[in-house]
């Protein structure tokens, strides 16, 4: 395929995602990823990103994992429509199939297709792994596993 993918973080680079218990405490709560957020939610320090309250993040979080899954789940049928053979073997369908599939090495409109949907779904997951950094879901599971691997080491194997 001709189509060449941004840099991984790229789409999202400045942009900062600031978590607060309301939208009045932005300023003492601070960025996740390092800038200090106005009262007024229009972002951070550098001018960019965008002020949550939890419940907001959460919400945002939740949606986001949901398009995630729906977009892995799209992966595989464009994938097929990119193999597409045409009805029958006459110039019409042969002609109308090399735009639509791939042809000889040339992407076809479904090799680009799935080349968008593939790049949406990095974005989602970039996005995702954001959140998680802000809401710090990913330190607080990191924690939460290393308790339970503890409290399982001392009860004999049993969690409980």
């Amino acid at each position: 395929m001709a189509q060449q993918a941004p840099a991984a973080g790229s789409w999202l680079a400045g942009l900062d995602f600031n978590i607060t218990d309301a939208f009045g405490a932005a300023a003492a709560a601070g960025s996740a990823m390092g800038g200090a957020a106005g009262a007024s939610g229009a972002g951070t320090s550098s001018g960019q990103g965008f002020t949550l309250n939890h419940d907001e993040a959460m919400t945002m979080l939740n949606t986001a994992r949901g398009i995630r899954d729906d977009l892995w789940n799209l992966i595989p049928k464009a994938e097929r429509l990119t193999s597409l053979k045409p009805p029958a073997d006459e110039p019409a369908s042969n002609g109308y199939n090399a735009l639509l599939a791939s042809n000889g090495g040339r992407p076809g409109a479904f090799d680009y297709g799935l080349g968008h949907i593939k790049l949406e779904h990095q974005y989602v997951v970039e996005l995702i792994g954001r959140l998680e950094d802000a809401l710090h879901l990913t330190h607080s599971s990191d924690q939460s596993a290393t308790g339970d691997i503890q409290k399982t080491a001392g009860n004999g194997g049993v969690l409980g």
